[in-house]
């Protein structure tokens, strides 16, 4: 985006949630629709960063809950994103970000992984406490060092691969009340990678 008129467009592209969402984190201006001026826009993609904590999380900055990540798509430049304690089913309207390193989606809604396969920078990746079935897709992403998925609704561990055992110091998948011991046995034994807990 380079004129202000594109950014303008941009801005009128997004859901209504995504422009309180904007203006209350990254501008500090409360939960408003308003269009933001030049200045405004420059500081929004100053950000690489970004953090959008729900009103349950620990620490919120976010008075209410958001239902998907559409507003995040457009930042390129991100390394990391955090959008915790929401409403948030897919991560797919992110799946193309390429400079991101560090995703944090823990308690929110996800059932998929779908879509994290694009994210080939990614070096940490935070989904405890969803309703996630699969990690498949991780096999995507050999370059994994951090990888949480802790209470989630998984029964196989299947996706993890040799290159991970390389690579991943730190798994943390359990408690997941699905996964066998003997599955955690395999990873371990055949793959070298630890199963970690949350305590």
């Amino acid at each position: 985006m380079t004129t202000i008129q594109d950014k303008i467009n941009w801005w009128q592209g997004l859901e209504q949630q995504w422009q309180k969402a904007i203006n209350q984190v990254m501008l500090q201006k409360g939960e408003i629709t308003d269009t933001p001026d030049e200045a405004g826009f420059d500081a929004i993609y100053e950000h690489k960063f970004l953090r959008f904590a729900g009103p349950k999380a620990p620490y919120p900055n976010l008075s209410f809950e958001l239902t998907n990540l559409s507003g995040l798509a457009a930042f390129a430049e991100a390394e990391m994103i955090s959008v915790t304690y929401h409403q948030i089913a897919s991560l797919k309207e992110i799946s193309h970000l390429p400079q991101l390193k560090n995703l944090f989606l823990d308690n929110n809604c996800l059932t998929s992984m779908e879509g994290v396969e694009g994210l080939t920078a990614l070096a940490e990746l935070y989904l405890n406490s969803n309703q996630i079935e699969s990690i498949k897709p991780i096999e995507a992403l050999p370059q994994i060092k951090v990888f949480y998925c802790a209470n989630n609704k998984l029964t196989s561990l299947d996706g993890l691969t040799e290159e991970h055992g390389e690579h991943l110091r730190f798994f943390v998948c359990l408690p997941n009340e699905g996964i066998k011991q003997r599955e955690i046995i395999r990873v371990e034994n055949t793959l070298g990678i630890k199963c970690k807990g949350t305590n």
